[in-house]
């Protein structure tokens, strides 16, 4: 027997759920003291080379699987939504389903959301990557739209590989530095014990003894979106199926 019931709204709130867990997990390996900074002088170029030391690496196992659960839980919630607005849904291929599209197909409505409501078809239709491409004038990218990205985020984790957050480092502020010396930051700096990440050159006159303090931050990111932070893409992710998809369509639901 198939239930003909779905739940999108559970799933939303356990990945919202999922995404607080991994918040709580980041937020307190970066304030436990797990990582830091030593300054080393060095004589023959007269200036003090701050590398990172970490004391205890990051769970990027722990993160993945947590970011991983997060993103499949809302492609879930799409799917038991499109239960929810079909009077008789069915499994197998060509069964209930919402559709995720990013090349227009040759007919519409497809048999995933054909008994749906005529209203929730037109929304779902509307909300397909290839629709804003067309909306942009085809300026727009398919793969870039949030619906395509959930779905490849979650394909990739399911047929692919696990999805495995890195940790980019920066630190351009330093304590206690005197007038006329200069900061050379490393680009990119991998985060692993004795990275080099900034080299302060001091005047000529400044002991190499003197104090300085380095301060570093470290932003957990996705290997796909490598230039956002792994929360930020998970918040959008959530908001976006929430208001945009769900909120719309919820009122066309069986109840």
């Amino acid at each position: 027997m198939v239930a003909d019931r779905g739940r999108p709204d559970l799933r939303l709130r356990r990945a919202g759920e999922l995404i607080d867990d991994l918040r709580r997990s980041i937020d307190g390996y970066l304030a436990d003291g797990s990582f830091g900074v030593v300054g080393i002088p060095n004589e023959a170029e007269h200036c003090i080379d701050f590398n990172l030391r970490v004391v205890r690496d990051p769970p990027l196992d722990q993160w993945a699987a947590l970011f991983a659960d997060a993103v499949h839980n809302i492609r879930v919630a799409l799917d038991q939504l499109a239960w929810e607005l079909d009077p008789a849904p069915e499994v197998g291929q060509r069964g209930t389903s919402f559709p995720i599209l990013r090349n227009a197909p040759k007919h519409w409505p497809p048999a995933s959301v054909a008994r749906m409501p005529s209203q929730a078809q037109a929304i779902i239709q509307s909300l397909q990557p290839y629709q804003a491409v067309a909306a942009a004038g085809g300026s727009e990218d398919p793969d870039q739209h949030f619906l395509a990205i959930i779905q490849d985020l979650d394909n990739s984790d399911k047929h692919r590989v696990t999805v495995v957050p890195a940790a980019p480092i920066g630190g351009d502020r330093v304590v206690g530095l005197p007038f006329g010396a200069s900061i050379e930051s490393t680009v990119f700096p991998r985060f692993i014990d004795g990275e080099p990440v900034m080299r302060v050159r001091l005047p000529a006159d400044e002991l190499l003894t003197r104090p300085l303090h380095c301060e570093v931050f470290v932003d957990v990111r996705v290997a796909e979106f490598p230039t956002v932070s792994l929360l930020v893409v998970l918040d959008e992710l959530l908001a976006r199926a929430r208001h945009d998809v769900v909120d719309p369509l919820m009122p066309f639901a069986r109840r």
